[in-house]
């Protein structure tokens, strides 16, 4: 290209030769194409910037559009378990108010009314550890020791029918889910003096 330029600087001293206008056209017409290229390339460059940014567009949209449908899916399940829980422990609502009105019965005998009372409580109590028990909610054995993790000692007591470190009464249930403690157990644990 460098030496048609030159050639086209000496035709352009030596002016009237044929070759030389023949080489200036042949320049510019080279020139304009290299132009169209260049307008043409650059046409090429924006529509794939505009396409690329609307794939972008679409896939942002799509993605809030994932997110807030998610969110809502997360929300309602979330609620479908509360409800399912709360569905398990009406029936030990009504056992309460089952008890209340026996209790409030005032011509009962009060040997009688008190004996209702405890079987409605029984019932009750049975009720919500079925309701639990179904809801994946265990209470913690204390049976097999002491255990930092699942146990939470408030006192130490001696019991000569017991090794240190032994469970010597519980005072309040533990409950888990699963492996996960979600209360530990109140325990006292055996200390004998030596």
């Amino acid at each position: 290209m460098k030496e048609k330029e030159e050639e086209i600087e000496k035709c352009s001293q030596n002016e009237g030769e044929q070759d030389c206008t023949d080489d200036k056209e042949e320049l510019a017409d080279k020139e304009e194409e290299n132009q169209k290229d260049d307008e043409k390339q650059e046409v090429d460059y924006q529509q794939k910037y505009e396409e690329m940014n609307d794939k972008y567009i679409r896939a942002y949209a799509e993605f809030e559009n994932d997110k807030r449908r998610i969110e809502k899916e997360k929300s309602n399940a979330i609620g479908y378990v509360i409800e399912k829980f709360v569905k398990d422990f009406i029936p030990c609502i009504d056992s309460l108010e089952l008890a209340i009105q026996s209790a409030t019965n005032a011509d009962a005998e009060p040997k009688e009314l008190l004996k209702s009372l405890t079987q409605g409580v029984e019932l009750t109590k049975t009720q919500f550890l079925k309701a639990l028990d179904k809801n994946g909610i265990t209470d913690i054995d204390t049976t097999k020791g002491f255990d930092p993790n699942l146990h939470n000692a408030i006192m130490q007591t001696e019991d000569k029918d017991k090794k240190d470190g032994d469970i010597a009464t519980v005072m309040q249930k533990g409950y888990q889910l699963g492996d996960r403690v979600i209360r530990p157990s109140m325990v006292s644990i055996v200390q004998n003096k030596k």
